[in-house]
């Protein structure tokens, strides 16, 4: 955490100066980063960043906003999979995505029958009544 190793630099103040200054005279001993840039960190320094309320709330929103793109991967990857099981089966594909919605709780399906009806004789819904 952050804060655990800003305490453990804090602690240890004394010590790490004290490697920093000797670290100008071994040219050997240098990190990754200063051998890839041809650098020699000589000191640096550590501390809590806080940021504005409007950048932690960016920060969240974006956090927000990958975590959605991640679940709606998710979703569609169930959906991808579930429909080539379907289609396995033997539906076709409009059938076969239908019941993966379906299956995944992205859809519901209701069935509606009509009995009574003699062969030939239209169905006429109004749905303005």
């Amino acid at each position: 955490k952050p804060q655990e190793r800003l305490q453990y630099y804090i602690k240890n103040a004394a010590e790490i100066r004290g490697d920093l200054e000797k670290e100008d005279e071994d040219i050997e001993d240098r990190s990754s980063i200063e051998r890839r840039y041809g650098i020699n960190i000589l000191t640096f320094a550590l501390a809590d960043v806080s940021f504005s309320p409007e950048t932690e709330k960016a920060l969240e929103k974006k956090k927000q906003t990958e975590a959605e793109l991640r679940a709606q991967q998710q979703q569609l990857e169930k959906t991808e999979t579930w429909t080539e099981a379907f289609k396995k089966q033997g539906l076709n594909p409009q059938e076969a995505v239908n019941a993966a919605q379906v299956t995944i709780g992205k859809a519901t399906k209701n069935v509606v029958s009509m009995e009574g009806l003699g062969k030939g004789q239209p169905i006429i819904l109004n749905p303005f009544k």
